[in-house]
């Protein structure tokens, strides 16, 4: 809190806060006075309730996440059944395992590459 905000709280004169001077706003010194709450009471209700309120918030976005979650598995389930439909139909194929290749003295790594891509990709690599 600010020193000027406590002599004005308590209603003590500053000695300062004439007109031409600094004169904190109500709003001002509300909320400088609730951030001091916790530390000004004994009874900790007040932060047990901003801590239950937090705690509230939180959940919710949780839940929120978790809705949005649950919306995309099932955007993705028949995706992935049509995925298996196709592999069994060999009409799609699983991609390789990372693979390193040298190109011009350097080690060259395809990642996830498929058969189509290292068969393009050895044609580039000179002859030993």
């Amino acid at each position: 809190m600010k020193p000027l905000n406590i002599e004005t709280i308590l209603g003590h004169d500053a000695g300062i806060t004439g007109s031409s001077y600094y004169r904190p706003t109500e709003s001002e010194l509300l909320d400088d006075y609730l951030k001091a709450v916790d530390v000004l009471t004994i009874n900790h209700v007040n932060k047990l309730q901003r801590d239950i309120q937090k705690i509230k918030a939180r959940n919710e976005q949780l839940e929120t996440s978790r809705t949005e979650v649950e919306q995309l598995r099932l955007k993705l389930e028949p995706l992935l059944a049509l995925k298996e439909v196709l592999k069994n139909q060999g009409i799609l194929r699983e991609k390789v395992s990372p693979t390193f290749f040298f190109r011009q003295g350097r080690v060259v790594l395809l990642r996830s590459v498929s058969y189509h891509h290292l068969v393009a990709a050895r044609r580039c690599l000179p002859s030993p």
